[in-house]
């Protein structure tokens, strides 16, 4: 605790005039926004919104692949479960979501990210180290979030909305109002998983 309330002191006083976050910091000070780094981190919101409700939920490290051993296969994290926890993060009141990595690269010598682990550091992502595109994971998250763009505004201005149950393992998040026969055109955006 001594030294996360060290480190925000110290970021804090720079004044550069943006706020400062930190990952993972359940005792982080008001000072900072902390934020969330994961597979999956829809279900870190609810404390976050406990804890710390006049800040935005952040994920600042979906990890849509893993490090590479050597000697040992590609970790490779499907498309669909990359989606999934990007849908549930923003149907369950996310902000904002950043990949780490969206597009690969290479690292030599002592710079490899630990013990054992191969140079090439594009991590099964959607574009790799030579700035490639990886199929179909470049075109499956593009669209997603094209999709999510466009309903920005609805998801972005209100609070999250509860779950509906579905049943067995399904839910459904409604952003705005569901049509009905005399009310056809109010915005609406829904989310079910």
């Amino acid at each position: 605790v001594e030294y996360v309330d060290w480190a925000a002191s110290f970021a804090t006083g720079l004044d550069i005039g943006v706020p400062w976050i930190m990952c993972q910091q359940a005792d982080a000070p008001t000072s900072v926004i902390n934020t969330c780094n994961g597979f999956y981190c829809d279900n870190w919101l609810p404390g976050h919104f406990q804890s710390f409700p006049s800040e935005p939920a952040m994920w600042t490290e979906n990890w849509p692949g893993w490090f590479q051993k050597w000697g040992e296969p590609k970790p490779r994290r499907p498309v669909q479960d990359v989606a999934f926890a990007v849908a549930r993060w923003f149907a369950r009141g996310g902000s904002m979501q950043n990949y780490y990595m969206w597009h690969g690269g290479t690292t030599f010598a002592r710079d490899s990210g630990g013990p054992f682990i191969v140079t090439s550091y594009d991590y099964d992502v959607m574009l790799d180290e030579y700035a490639l595109v990886r199929e179909p994971k470049y075109s499956h998250t593009t669209a997603m979030h094209a999709v999510l763009h466009a309903g920005e505004a609805i998801i972005l201005g209100q609070d999250p909305p509860a779950a509906m149950d579905l049943g067995t393992n399904l839910e459904a998040h409604v952003y705005g109002t569901l049509p009905s026969p005399g009310n056809a055109s109010s915005p609406c955006f829904a989310f079910m998983s």
